[in-house]
């Protein structure tokens, strides 16, 4: 909308423009065009290598348009909205200007504290329950019998081989001596000699987004921070299908027969009859599990993978106390995440309306007061001097009237209004900003008349009221 603005704005030069190049085959406007990550790649393209050419004068764009422009005669960059924070305005206006003529930056701000409200939006959709990440460790850390394994002397010896290479322990003969001894195995535990030498640990990535309801890279992230911890928790895998499915089409006799050379296929038949489940007639299993060997390739079976997942190497021998120093770890990072971004908003924002015009008439003069930009320039300075995430910075909340018992009545009705969905706080404060999730997805859940109806309501205050309001009606 906003370059159909400009064309119609500029409609004489695009003429002039048109007529000039009548010979040529028209493939887009000579006075503005669009860019978007929703255009196709090839249009995409071809708008960049006109606007860097000269050929193309203004492109009404997202952010993701100048990240890798290097236009040395830009005149002018306009922001339609405020940037998240000084980085991203700093990186953005610095294209205008490069070969050191003057250049002009603007930006315009709304006055209602919308922008401010749209970009909060995106901070809190990356916020994350302490319980959520506690089931995230249960999942990765899951307990083992090392410990116990290690006690007995004829079965501990393959462990112990492979203890030496991965923790570099000396073994000896006094053995018993130190399996006897829980205080020294729980100080080498603690000192990073652990019993237990890691195991590979894999789970669905679909499932895991589902159960947990945060996207897949906000998983991924966790599972780096776990691994460039100084204690070394995990060690991150290739990824790895989950579930294997083999189907027979030679009746049941392949499949059991196929089950004695393959120790996975086997297991699966042994778990299943442990469940109540007979296999004697059936041929088609299916059964957790990323390895199958020793099927030949022309054969009666069909083998079938599927279900992505995070594949890693992680020990099953945490204390509890391992455990609660990793989920305050994860935790401790989320939060101060949170909290420097909405730090770096509201710096950002009190800043530029410190310096703003009220109307634009000051600055289309050609006598344009200085002051307001030279003070600009001495705050981004003093920014980038200072570590924001050190600084202690008060958030303040917007102006905000609604009462608490508008809230707690709304959350009521959304909850008995979808009971077939386990609703929590945070999926409910997210629901009433308008920020959607795997399992809230923005395209259904924006139909409904809740979907952003307390933007500019402190996105805390809704998950505390919402998840004591959630704790009442169950109990």
């Amino acid at each position: 909308r906003v370059a159909s603005f400009i064309r119609t704005c500029f409609q004489d030069a695009a003429r002039a423009a048109a007529e000039a190049n009548a010979n040529k085959r028209k493939r887009l406007n000579y006075v503005a065009e669009p860019y978007h990550a929703g255009m196709p790649a090839s249009r995409r393209r071809t708008i960049q290598n006109a606007f860097m050419s000269g050929e193309l004068r203004i492109v009404v764009a997202t952010i993701a348009f100048g990240m890798g422009i290097n236009k040395a005669d830009i005149r002018a960059i306009i922001h339609y909205n405020m940037p998240k924070n000084f980085e991203s305005y700093v990186q953005e206006v610095g294209r205008a200007g490069r070969d050191g003529l003057l250049s002009h930056c603007h930006l315009f701000l709304d006055n209602k504290g919308n922008d401010r409200n749209e970009l909060r939006r995106f901070i809190y959709a990356h916020s994350i329950d302490r319980h959520v990440i506690r089931k995230l460790l249960q999942k990765i850390f899951v307990p083992c019998a090392c410990t116990k394994i290690l006690k007995n002397k004829d079965l501990a010896q393959e462990l112990r081989e492979e203890l030496k290479a991965v923790n570099g322990i000396d073994w000896d003969d006094d053995f018993e001596e130190m399996a006897a001894n829980d205080t020294q195995t729980k100080t080498a535990t603690t000192a990073r000699k652990r019993l237990c030498p890691g195991h590979e640990i894999c789970f669905s990535v679909e499932a895991t987004v589902q159960q947990l309801d945060i996207p897949e890279e906000n998983i991924a992230t966790f599972l780096c921070y776990l691994e460039l911890d100084e204690q070394r928790y995990i060690q991150a895998l290739s990824p790895a299908y989950t579930m294997c499915k083999v189907m027979s089409y030679g009746g049941a006799r392949p499949l059991r027969q196929a089950a004695k050379e393959c120790p996975p296929l086997a297991m699966a038949f042994a778990l299943d009859l442990k469940r109540g489940i007979s296999h004697a007639t059936s041929t088609v299993i299916e059964f957790p599990g990323d390895k199958f060997n020793n099927v030949r390739k022309r054969s009666p079976l069909s083998v079938k993978f599927t279900e992505l997942g995070f594949r890693l190497r992680a020990p099953g021998d945490l204390t509890d106390e391992e455990l609660d120093h990793a989920l305050d770890g994860l935790y401790e990072r989320v939060t101060r995440q949170e909290r420097t971004q909405l730090a770096q908003l509201q710096y950002i924002s009190e800043a530029l309306n410190s310096v703003c015009f009220s109307t634009i008439g000051p600055v289309s003069r050609l006598d344009c007061p200085t002051g307001p930009s030279d003070k600009l320039k001495t705050i981004v300075r003093s920014y980038f001097t200072t570590d924001i995430s050190k600084e202690n910075i008060e958030i303040v909340p917007e102006p905000d009237d609604t009462t608490d018992e508008q809230l707690i009545s709304d959350i009521r009705t959304t909850i008995c209004r979808y009971p077939e969905n386990n609703f929590t706080g945070r999926a409910i404060a997210r629901l009433f900003h308008g920020v959607q999730s795997p399992n809230y997805p923005a395209l259904v859940w924006s139909r409904s008349n809740f979907w952003r109806s307390y933007t500019k309501t402190d996105f805390n205050r809704i998950v505390r009221l919402a998840n004591a309001e959630i704790v009442r009606m169950r109990t």
